[in-house]
């Protein structure tokens, strides 16, 4: 299903930047209070698990995106429109997200399914919930799609329904459209962010990446060839992003998922979207915007809510589109 979203934002809004880092830089969103658990991995690594529990047999499982964790405004946003409709939230925060490393070389890539499988299953075992819904942002939409489509044949029937936001279906794609003029100031931010991760990652682990390489790269292109293409055992750049990108694995998924992408969106490319697919899709809905900027789609209201996180919590609470 393809539909033209009815997101019509105030003239400020209409700017792609405006909304963009508005969004994620000055929209003022109450800290949910968080409970945290360290949860401990097989392998013996941990990542850090943000629970508001309040009673509900229904949970939301929010997954960040690059550089964000739980306490990202657009997560902080999306736990408080679920907690103000009486749903337990997770934030979930990928290995090493935030200030605390991870005890391992290895963290997260923008295709890495693992671990999110491994909560969900963990708390699907608990036997608490009747119905668990997933959201996520960019990054953390990218691996959620993936894992929708991975676990197609086998997906618990605990898990309701999925949204996700500004999603870089095609990674190699997007990677390449975060060197145009008007997203190259996010891609030197991402990078000024991500460079010392490595830095701290070499100190940790020697010499199993070039830190030089890495600490020359310009692009998402040079970053992932010196840094997550050898971390990870990929061929090589190509390689990495044709294996994590979620494109492939949308036509596999078999419970109701929303998509919600802006036309004004400068980190994404056409690839990411497929408006073919979801023509064609009984459970995909893409729904696209002609403003938004990315994880933007600002509003100004009485609760402080963006349109997106109110369309979402309609998609999840009351069958909207199914």
């Amino acid at each position: 299903m393809f539909s033209i979203a009815s997101y019509q934002p105030t003239f400020w809004f209409r700017n792609t930047h405006i909304n963009t880092l508005y969004g994620a830089v000055f929209r003022k969103m109450p800290k949910p209070k968080y409970v945290r658990e360290r949860y401990t991995l097989s392998d013996g690594d941990f990542l850090n698990l943000d629970w508001v529990e309040q009673g509900s047999k229904q949970l939301v499982i929010v997954v960040h995106g690059l550089d964000g964790d739980s306490s990202s405004h657009h997560v902080m946003g999306m736990a408080n429109v679920f907690l103000a409709a009486n749903y337990d939230v997770l934030a979930f925060n990928f290995r090493g997200a935030g200030k605390e490393l991870n005890n391992y070389l290895k963290g997260n890539h923008s295709g890495e399914t693992d671990d999110l499988r491994t909560v969900i299953q963990s708390v699907i075992h608990k036997n608490k919930y009747i119905a668990i819904n997933l959201v996520g942002y960019s990054l953390g939409a990218n691996v959620i799609l993936k894992y929708l489509g991975e676990e197609s044949s086998s997906i618990s029937n605990i898990i309701k329904k999925a949204a996700v936001v500004s999603v870089p279906c095609q990674l190699g794609d997007s990677s390449r459209q975060m060197k145009s003029w008007a997203s190259m100031a996010y891609m030197w931010y991402f990078l000024r962010t991500l460079k010392p991760i490595a830095k701290a990652k070499a100190k940790q682990f020697p010499g199993h990446f070039d830190l030089k390489k890495v600490l020359a790269a310009h692009s998402f292109v040079a970053y992932d060839t010196a840094f997550t293409t050898p971390i990870y055992g990929f061929e090589n750049v190509t390689d990495y992003y044709q294996t994590a990108s979620s494109l492939e694995y949308l036509s596999k998924i078999n419970i109701p998922t929303y998509i919600l992408q802006a036309e004004d969106d400068t980190f994404l490319s056409k690839s990411s979207f497929p408006i073919s697919i979801a023509e064609n899709h009984d459970f995909v809905h893409l729904e696209v915007s002609k403003y938004g900027g990315h994880v933007g789609f600002s509003q100004r209201n009485k609760h402080g809510f963006s349109w997106s996180e109110l369309r979402i919590r309609a998609f999840i609470g009351e069958n909207l589109f199914c």
